[in-house]
């Protein structure tokens, strides 16, 4: 009886060793900055997102800054910066500063 339990019990411990075992991930960040409100560029910059993410669904998009100004379209806009903003919200940017 006692090497049964001693036999359940180590393939117990073994059991929860291979869960807590470390994995290896890797990080892949895409970031951009100084993008100096070119709304025009947003095509390609989403066509080199949605190619990455493709390959590596949990890829992270951040912005470092400095995106406001530069255009006109975007720096006359009633909601001030509201047209570069609502392109990162499309892209899914999962941070910015």
């Amino acid at each position: 009886m006692m090497k049964r339990w001693t036999r359940s019990a180590l393939f117990a411990l073994m059991l929860a060793a291979a869960a807590c075992s470390p994995r290896e991930r890797t990080l892949v960040l895409l970031s951009t900055n100084d993008m100096h409100a070119k709304i025009q560029n947003f095509p390609q910059l989403a066509a080199a997102v949605t190619a990455c993410r493709d390959t590596v669904p949990d890829a992270l998009l951040v912005d470092a800054g400095d995106r406001w100004t530069g255009n006109a379209y975007v720096d006359l806009a009633p909601t001030p910066g509201m047209p570069i903003i609502a392109l990162m919200n499309r892209l899914g940017y999962d941070a910015a500063t």
